[in-house]
């Protein structure tokens, strides 16, 4: 018989992968985020205090930014519907003070925006943004994908959109 060649000076054996599948506890409440329109896109802070969405209708012509406060706040829209906008994703900073959101006019490239979760002025972060964005743990980096032509590429760059760098890519 054959003998695997073995370096070291034991054979370990590596333990079996196990299947990790993630339940809500029993005791967790549930709620509606909206009773009207088609959520269509949405996130939760990890400890549940905030969520926010983009509320659209079936075809996504009309759709607006919303945030809730899970300690029985009252949902609030941060952006209205406007004639020819569509915001398409939606996340939270780790803290929860901000929501980054994207945007395309009249079916064009989508921009990343962000906005404080009590409400302003918008500021747009990036262009050509065409995914959720995702931020470090704290708060301080962004990445998200870029499409070309015939490429995909991985974006990261600090918070405000400056520093941009080019990760991976096809």
């Amino acid at each position: 018989p054959r003998r695997a060649a073995v370096f070291g000076s034991r054979k370990r054996r590596r333990p079996a992968p196990q299947s990790q599948t993630w339940s809500a506890p029993r005791s967790a409440p549930t709620s509606s985020i909206t009773s009207t329109g088609v959520v269509a896109s949405a996130a939760s802070l990890a400890d549940g205090r905030y969520v926010a969405w983009v509320n659209g209708t079936e075809n996504q012509r009309a759709s607006s930014v919303w945030v809730k406060s899970r300690n029985g706040g009252r949902s609030a829209e941060l952006l209205s519907a406007m004639r020819d906008v569509e915001y398409r994703t939606v996340t939270l900073s780790p803290d929860g003070s901000r929501v980054y959101f994207t945007r395309a006019v009249r079916e064009g490239a989508a921009a990343l925006y962000v906005i404080s979760r009590l409400g302003g002025q918008a500021v747009q972060v990036a262009s050509n943004v065409d995914s959720p964005v995702a931020l470090s743990p704290d708060g301080r980096r962004i990445a998200f994908v870029r499409l070309g032509d015939t490429s995909a590429s991985l974006i990261t760059a600090n918070s405000a959109g400056t520093g941009d760098r080019w990760l991976a890519g096809s």
